[in-house]
């Protein structure tokens, strides 16, 4: 199976095997940051550098120095009857009374877009539209789930290869339940679902979660060795819902991920990545077949050393330095200091193993560059050997 050397670190730290190199992760970098670097530096990137592939342009994660980064999937498609799509229409013209903005999507979903300052088109999440166990029940009766096209998949193949020989490594992101179930029906709902109504609520988790095997069987296809499932499901507090009905309601169906991954490639890992304070939530996701967690969210309380020491047997973990204070407000040097910090507390026993390197989130537009840099100018010299821990 194609392989790279940053691949190999990788998988060899969620296999918690020693490793001389902590390779790195990133979600995303945004434009601000991108252009920033760009104005400064554009002159100096090197040939080795740019790399565009069919599934999208990795050269900004390769110049910031990052091994790897999540992608989208093959295309698995969510089809609907004709039914649903003229209710959808129907639901869209009553929105976009309010808000001309605003419509409706075939998954339930208020969706808003605009274009803004310079040409750029924006979206944003405005609520569920699916208000009722009557209309939920009608609703999944019109979806089914299409199997993404070959031509699709050749896609993904073509760009794993390109990045494997550039030494980076497409991680494919694939979905689950927390994060579009209240996309369709909002929390209010799914709290009165699991009261009155919770066969219902378990067909909507189990029907998300075929999406979410759909995507995965598409992305083990391509050879990718290492998945992660983003499905944010706390806040800076705490669980958006309690771990007792994480355990009833979404626990079998990250199990039943997780498991088709593992069975399908024995050797798969596959991460979670969900924002917040998840203390409470480790055990859980031990029991769910996960083998890592992201990005462990400094500004909720997660601290990586306190992880590895009650879970760093059974969990890999991609982070954890922080982008709400440190990286857009911090100084150069708080920020290299840091990357040391971080790097010591990822440790098991003093043996680098079991940790990735990453920012606790996207490099957002408030994120200083210089910053972004330091991070993994530090990390590089660390690796190198230039500078000792």
């Amino acid at each position: 199976m194609p392989t790279c050397e940053n691949e190999q670190l990788i998988m060899k730290a969620f296999n918690h095997e020693p490793i001389d190199k902590i390779p790195s992760f990133v979600q995303s970098i945004m434009d601000a940051v991108w252009n920033a670097y760009l104005a400064k530096y554009e002159d100096t990137i090197l040939d080795d550098t740019i790399l565009i592939t069919p599934i999208g342009d990795m050269t900004s994660f390769k110049a910031f120095g990052y091994s790897s980064h999540w992608t989208g999937v093959p295309g698995t498609e969510v089809e609907a009857t004709d039914k649903l799509k003229a209710k959808v229409a129907e639901m869209t013209v009553e929105v976009r009374k309010k808000d001309p903005r605003l419509s409706i999507s075939i998954m339930g979903g208020i969706k808003g877009a605009a274009i803004v300052a310079g040409g750029h088109s924006i979206g944003w999440h405005v609520g569920g539209a699916i208000r009722d166990a009557k209309l939920l029940e009608w609703w999944l009766d019109q979806l089914t789930i299409a199997a993404p096209e070959t031509s699709d998949i050749d896609k993904f193949i073509e760009a794993r290869r390109q990045c494997l020989a550039q030494n980076f490594v497409p991680i494919p992101g694939v979905s689950l339940i927390m994060e579009p179930a209240p996309q369709m029906i909002d929390f209010a709902m799914i709290s009165i679902l699991m009261r009155k109504n919770p066969a219902l609520l378990r067909r909507l988790f189990n029907f998300l979660t075929d999406i979410g095997i759909a995507r995965a069987g598409a992305s083990l296809k391509t050879g990718a060795p290492l998945l992660v499932i983003p499905d944010d499901c706390a806040y800076k507090h705490g669980p958006m819902i309690s771990p007792a009905q994480y355990r009833a309601f979404v626990l079998p169906c990250l199990q039943r991920l997780t498991g088709f991954i593992h069975e399908t490639n024995q050797h798969a890992k596959v991460f979670m990545h969900t924002d917040g304070d998840i203390y409470s939530m480790l055990d859980l996701f031990v029991e769910g077949g996960l083998d890592g967690l992201n990005p462990l969210e400094v500004n909720s309380g997660m601290n990586i050393g306190r992880v590895k020491k009650t879970h760093g047997d059974k969990l890999a973990f991609v982070g954890n330095l922080d982008t709400a204070e440190l990286l857009p407000f911090g100084t150069e040097k708080a920020v290299r200091r840091q990357v040391h910090i971080i790097i010591k507390e990822g440790m098991s026993n003093g043996v680098k193993t079991g940790h990735v390197f990453a920012a606790c989130g996207t490099l957002h537009h408030a994120v200083k560059m210089e910053n972004a840099l330091a991070m993994m100018d530090e990390l590089k010299k660390i690796n190198d050997g230039a500078v000792s821990l």
